[in-house]
């Protein structure tokens, strides 16, 4: 939940409107994988045709298996079960005779409830389907969406495992997104930016206290690494931060 909200907030503070949810549980298709014992090929055969969300390939797929008729529906109506709340029931009719799916599916509800209740203006999509990162997330995943976007805008999820092959594994859960494309699609008046201002790479703490305070202000402060040999005007700055007796001045070139 925290790091969903994480994302979120992000979104609102670089003022991206109207996004959307898309919840998912990649252990749900695990689980009936597992259930029906499918190969390793079988899985990726039928991941592949989820993605595509072909219910005809995957009818035809999974009528060929080996396996009871409830896990025959489970698998071959898992592309369909998307939408809203209505969903999840639609999802314990079909597949609360399976072990183990019961408890995913109800934490996948109990977490959609939950952001909806702190996000009341934010559309949630559930899609028990929802494959994303399948090779490294374990648990529920999630992707935000923004009008006249043909793919995400940013997406997380819960992996756990990590670290373990340096011998100390781990559960952790995080998100990813692109902040040139939130700008982009921004609804908030963005700064006008001409003018670029050089920093040196000096470990002042004036100085620093000086680049943050430009920074806040919308001015773009490009501070050089220890060891660069690009100058300001390389840099394409049109100003320089020079330190002067009376502490550290904007100057221009």
């Amino acid at each position: 939940i925290e790091v969903l909200s994480l994302m979120l907030e992000t979104l609102r503070l670089t003022g991206v409107s109207a996004v959307h949810i898309d919840l998912g549980h990649v252990g749900i298709f695990r689980t009936l994988a597992e259930r029906a014992g499918l190969t390793e090929e079988q899985e990726r055969t039928l991941f592949d045709m989820l993605q595509r969300k072909a219910a005809t390939e995957i009818a035809e797929f999974v009528a060929g298996l080996k396996v009871n008729d409830t896990l025959r529906a489970c698998l071959s109506e898992l592309a369909s079960l998307n939408g809203g709340a209505d969903t999840f029931q639609r999802a314990h009719d079909l597949m609360d005779s399976v072990e183990g799916l019961k408890a995913l599916i109800d934490d996948l509800k109990s977490f959609a409830d939950e952001i909806s209740k702190l996000y009341p203006d934010i559309a949630v999509n559930l899609d028990l389907a929802e494959l994303r990162g399948y090779a490294y997330h374990t648990g529920i995943v999630f992707a935000a969406y923004a009008p006249n976007q043909g793919k995400e805008i940013a997406l997380g999820g819960r992996y756990d495992g990590i670290g373990q092959v340096f011998g100390q594994s781990r559960p952790a859960t995080g998100f990813s997104t692109d902040l040139k494309t939130l700008l982009s699609l921004s609804d908030a008046q963005q700064p006008s930016v001409e003018a670029r201002i050089f920093a040196p790479a000096d470990d002042d703490e004036a100085l620093a206290a000086v680049i943050t305070s430009l920074r806040k202000e919308g001015q773009r402060v490009i501070r050089a690494l220890k060891g660069q040999t690009a100058n300001a005007h390389a840099m394409g700055c049109t100003q320089q931060l020079v330190k002067r007796d009376d502490g550290w001045q904007l100057e221009s070139l």
